[in-house]
């Protein structure tokens, strides 16, 4: 996903139905993952950020482990939520339909 970051106006074609398929569980999307992130069920929500990841010397590499450094940058897309069930609408904020 790292080059959706690089061109945004690439990413917009795919970036958002990628999302909606991942909050649906779609096989063939999470297919495209390395390894599944959401094993037992679809995720409620997703989000994207940017972050810029830049490397350890030698040195702090030894001392702490570490590999690099990430520092936020910004938010890529605002978070998406799985649309709820019809039965369940109103029941999450304690609203009842009318």
């Amino acid at each position: 996903m790292w080059f959706a970051a690089l061109s945004p106006a690439y990413a917009r074609s795919w970036f958002g139905p990628f999302t909606e398929r991942l909050l649906r569980g779609d096989r063939d999307t999470l297919r495209l993952l390395a390894r599944n992130p959401f094993p037992d069920a679809p995720p409620a929500h997703v989000r994207a950020r940017v972050f810029h990841y830049r490397f350890t010397d030698l040195r702090e590499l030894r001392a702490t482990g570490n590999w690099w450094h990430r520092t936020y940058v910004r938010e890529f897309t605002r978070p998406v939520s799985r649309p709820l069930p019809p039965e369940r609408e109103g029941r999450e904020t304690g609203r009842e339909q009318c």
